[in-house]
């Protein structure tokens, strides 16, 4: 409904209404220009980009128009009831009921728990409890994913329920910071608002106006975390998970017997393109697999004209000014290894040395070790160590890496991991904190393996036989 939003924004700078939106956008932006120390909105797009600051002023104006004020007679009037009785050109049924719903609605904390491609997402209200709502959405299906944290506004449409314009992407720190400052609000305002509002307040009206300022709660809590979170990048940029090209750290080793004579398996693989010889692994048959080359600038010699063309070298894989090492080829006694430090790049390499060496090779064997250094796995201390998981006989991609998942979780079920203070999670759910910490640990890892698979096309790891083995499965249905 884009039309008739614009027109309620048209109708919200009118001379008669101007005061009241300027008045709500200072309230809602009041706390977050102390949290970034500027003084105005031009500043703050200067400080948190043009983009996040457009999410902010959305969701500054449904701040607004879900405001009531003071009227001359002692009653209260809303932007959008002022605007609906212009009977405004073009507004349909759904119009109207949108605009209702969206008077009535209120910004709050939301955990997703199911989304259907193309159509929904059933999220839960993590300040006013009670049961999940389905939210038709079809554009926030294709973004969000199982465990999101979001601040939205869910609309009543009568028969279904639709996402208001404005929405901020919670973080782990965003949510417990809006959350603890929606509870502490709570608590203030029992005391303040009735002193401020006096005998005009009654029980209903001061509760919509107690839950209204919770969008600006929100606001302060999402800007105060995002700023934290750069100030983190900043000390520490590298990434933790992902190579160069996004993909997450999975140290592969693919073994394919030899079949054919060594002369034509070197003769062959020197003639793939930007394969070129690993100096460093002298001694050995090594070659290294680079990224395509940047252009280079052109190199004019002394006395030649200024057109000439760009002097070539020979690309090393210890070059990364200009190339990135995306794996390795050795040539051993009877097998040819490929290293790799991610499935992908893997598969591509599989794939590469099966069309260039057919006839040559047989079909390789895989060995997976994943990188969970967050989980505990790698340097955690761990009590039992993941070793790689061999697969004898050839499987298909999707088969082979459930399987590896499968078997990692099943070590990691006794594992000492940091997140659950060196506890095993089989020993944290014996207590109520460490229950807690446990459930939030495992909705963490679930919801990046819905993200990750999200981003290569992958069916998600399936989490529900580790909630039930540690036996936390009402964990997930009184989500």
């Amino acid at each position: 409904m884009p039309k008739i939003i614009s027109q309620l924004i048209d109708f919200a700078y009118a001379p008669k209404n101007r005061p009241y939106l300027e008045q709500a956008l200072y309230t809602y932006f009041e706390p977050i220009y102390e949290v970034t120390d500027t003084n105005d909105q031009h500043e703050l797009v200067r400080v948190l980009g043009p983009k996040i600051f457009q999410q902010l002023h959305t969701c500054a104006m449904e701040f607004f128009f879900s405001n009531d004020y003071d009227e001359d007679d002692g009653g209260y009037w809303n932007l959008i009831d002022r605007f609906i009785a212009t009977k405004p050109l073009g507004l349909t049924e759904e119009d109207r009921q949108y605009l209702k719903g969206s008077r009535r609605s209120l910004m709050s904390v939301y955990e997703v728990l199911e989304v259907v491609p193309e159509q929904s997402i059933t999220v839960r209200d993590l300040v006013r409890g009670g049961k999940p709502v389905v939210v038709y959405e079809k554009a926030a299906t294709r973004s969000l994913v199982k465990w999101d944290k979001m601040a939205l506004r869910v609309v009543d449409m009568g028969d279904h329920y639709v996402m208001a314009g404005g929405g901020l992407m919670l973080g782990n720190e965003a949510t417990e910071y809006a959350l603890e400052a929606i509870e502490h609000h709570q608590s203030l305002s029992e005391f303040v608002m009735p002193m401020l509002m006096g005998e005009k307040i009654n029980d209903e009206f001061f509760e919509h106006i107690r839950q209204s300022l919770w969008a600006v709660e929100i606001g302060e809590a999402y800007v105060t975390a995002l700023l934290e979170q750069r100030i983190r990048a900043a000390s520490d940029p590298a990434p933790m998970f992902c190579n160069t090209e996004g993909h997450k750290i999975v140290d592969c080793k693919l073994t394919f017997p030899l079949t054919g004579d060594k002369k034509d398996i070197i003769t062959r693989i020197v003639a793939i393109p930007h394969i070129e010889e690993d100096e460093a692994q002298k001694g050995t048959y090594a070659w290294a697999w680079l990224s395509p080359p940047e252009p280079m600038q052109p190199v004019r010699e002394k006395g030649k004209p200024r057109n000439t063309k760009a002097v070539s070298k020979k690309p090393q894989p210890h070059d990364n000014a200009r190339y990135t090492l995306r794996g390795r080829l050795i040539l051993e006694k009877d097998a040819l290894r490929i290293e790799a430090n991610s499935t992908e790049r893997a598969k591509i390499m599989e794939a590469m040395v099966q069309e260039h060496l057919q006839g040559l090779v047989g079909k390789p064997n895989w060995e997976m070790t994943a990188q969970e250094v967050m989980m505990g796995i790698k340097g955690g201390g761990g009590r039992r160590k993941s070793k790689p998981s061999r697969i004898p006989e050839p499987m298909q991609d999707d088969r082979l890496i459930a399987a590896l998942t499968h078997d990692h979780y099943q070590k990691w079920l006794d594992m000492d991991i940091p997140m659950l203070n060196g506890k095993t999670p089989r020993q944290a759910v014996r207590s109520k904190a460490g229950r807690k910490k446990l459930v939030e640990l495992l909705k963490y890892m679930e919801n990046m393996e819905h993200r990750q698979s999200r981003a290569s096309g992958q069916k998600p790891y399936d989490f529900t036989w580790l909630w039930k083995e540690l036996g936390i499965a009402e964990a997930l249905e009184a989500a």
